[in-house]
């Protein structure tokens, strides 16, 4: 299995509360795993560094071969978080996806990052049936400043963050927005279990 260059590091972002399903939704499991634990192995078949982002450090029990790094701006949501990883990462560019999605798909993420290097831009992100999906895209160092402005604002979504970012998006499979599935609900957790 071949791995990314030096320039390429993955990030999960794992400080989501799972309110809805009253425990966090990277700690659930599926097919005997723990989601976290699946998403890790997706990406460290991938990536030479990957980090976890998590709002308490103190009550994550970290998996082999990562580092588990606490928000910068904790309690802002996605946007902060995607920010803490571009900030805390030696790498360049990053690869983010939420910690709570079972199904990752290494060729869909290694074809986004083939597009990264070589498209001049500050993130590539996959579209799935007309949507955007933020939480599974690669960004740029050079994303980090309009990052910062949109922190400072009034709006905390990760789209607040785009006008002022080069993007390049791309179209997906009906194969590969497989991966894009994340888990919110207790009906998404008994999907994801029948489909482990």
């Amino acid at each position: 299995m071949f791995k990314i260059g030096k320039d390429i590091g993955g990030a999960i972002l794992a400080g989501g509360r799972g309110r809805r399903l009253g425990y966090p939704k990277s700690l659930l499991r599926v097919g005997g795993e723990r989601v976290i634990d699946r998403v890790v192995e997706t990406m460290k078949g991938i990536f030479d560094e990957v980090l976890i982002v998590v709002d308490d450090r103190e009550q994550f029990i970290e998996p082999a071969g990562v580092s588990v790094v606490e928000d910068l701006i904790p309690g802002q949501g996605p946007l902060a978080a995607i920010y803490t990883a571009l900030k805390l990462s030696s790498r360049e560019k990053v690869f983010v996806a939420a910690g709570d999605m079972p199904f990752l798909q290494a060729d869909l993420i290694r074809r986004l990052l083939t597009i990264a290097r070589r498209e001049d831009c500050d993130c590539v992100i996959p579209r799935n049936n007309g949507g955007y999906e933020s939480l599974h895209a690669v960004y740029s160092s050079a994303a980090r400043p309009a990052f910062e402005r949109a922190l400072k604002g009034d709006d905390l979504s990760v789209w607040a963050a785009f006008s002022r970012l080069n993007t390049v998006y791309v179209d997906t499979t009906p194969v590969e927005r497989q991966s894009f599935f994340n888990i919110n609900t207790p009906e998404d957790l008994k999907l994801a279990i029948l489909n482990k």
